[in-house]
């Protein structure tokens, strides 16, 4: 009973190590949060197979041991987080755990409409796993600012571009040899391309505003060059195991930068 899905992980610890590193403290409260997001992270897996069971009318014995999956995770989940709501106080932590729930749910139902391996289930999962952005920068300082719901915007705009773009090179790879004209990639590019516009002209908005470092605008380089060297040169190779070590090198690129812009600033 554990989730499969490596890039879900990556989409998880990174925003995690963002918010940890712009807090610019380790401590009790941080670890507590840390498990207590993976043990909710876990549970997505008996919950997915929960849900194929409903689906398929399978009543055997996988679905009562993912039933008891999933309560002892979340069980677990909420006993981690107890004391870091207790003794430090942070009872914001109960809103995130609701969202958290929320999203959990939001999974169970894309997975139920069997959409959950497409482009807006994996964006739903994104925005809910970039929740671990702000919420340890809140377990481990207190504050629920403008900067801990930023950390989330800019961790969610990241994974969400992520997951477009590898949806992108899978579409590119099935349609292998039928897109070397600008109307084919348009068709096959169309949604990626219009969503780094719109990521370029909100991030620049932000740093004109003073809502982010300007620095922080460096972390989004090698996603940016990514879309369009796809769009603009389609490669006749493809290997899914060096698609997965690209995206990891880039979400670490993404964190060092990101925390580095706001230590500086």
């Amino acid at each position: 009973m554990i989730p499969k899905e490596h890039g879900g992980w990556a989409m998880l610890l990174v925003p995690y190590i963002i918010g940890l590193g712009v807090a610019a403290r380790v401590g009790l409260a941080s670890l507590l949060f840390l498990l207590s997001i993976l043990l909710v992270f876990l549970a997505s897996e008996p919950l997915s197979v929960l849900v194929k069971s409903f689906r398929l009318r399978d009543n055997g014995p996988r679905r009562g041991s993912a039933l008891r999956w999933l309560l002892a995770y979340l069980f677990l989940a909420g006993l981690a987080t107890a004391p870091v709501v207790v003794i430090y106080g942070r009872w914001w932590l109960v809103l995130f755990g609701v969202l958290g729930l929320g999203f959990l749910g939001l999974q169970g139902l894309v997975e139920c409409k069997r959409v959950d391996r497409t482009t807006i289930g994996e964006v739903v999962g994104a925005l809910g796993l970039s929740l671990s952005a702000p919420g340890v920068y809140y377990a481990t300082l207190g504050d629920l600012g403008a900067t801990a719901f930023l950390l989330w915007l800019l961790s969610a705009l990241h994974s969400t571009g992520s997951v477009l773009y590898v949806n992108l090179r899978l579409r590119q790879f099935k349609a292998r040899g039928e897109c070397p004209g600008i109307g084919a990639r348009l068709a096959l590019g169309r949604e990626t391309l219009l969503y780094v516009a719109m990521l370029v002209a909100v991030l620049i908005g932000l740093a004109y505003f003073g809502q982010m470092p300007i620095l922080a605008l460096v972390a989004y380089l090698p996603l940016v060059g990514k879309a369009l060297r796809a769009f603009y040169r389609i490669s006749p190779a493809f290997s899914f195991k060096r698609l997965g070590y690209v995206e990891l090198a880039s979400a670490l690129f993404f964190a060092i930068m990101l925390v580095l812009s706001y230590s500086v600033s």
